[in-house]
């Protein structure tokens, strides 16, 4: 899973799109990268996050592996 946030700056709307927009392009280089990964990649926004104080770290791009069972 790749999860993008922002900052609290800017409407909501905005911040939904541009979560979105990071999250997609990091998955995108991603699966550039590694072909096989993009069957097993998702992407998705979560626009603002609070998670820090500093909101400059609010601005990411997580990527949570998930451990596939046989």
């Amino acid at each position: 899973l790749v999860e993008g946030f922002t900052d609290r700056k800017g409407s909501a709307g905005y911040n939904d799109t541009l979560s979105t927009q990071r999250a997609a392009a990091v998955a995108s280089l991603l699966t550039s990268e590694f072909p096989l990964v993009k069957y097993l990649t998702e992407s998705r926004g979560s626009g603002i996050s609070t998670k820090y104080d500093d909101d400059s770290k609010n601005r990411r791009v997580e990527i949570i592996i998930y451990r596939m069972h046989e």
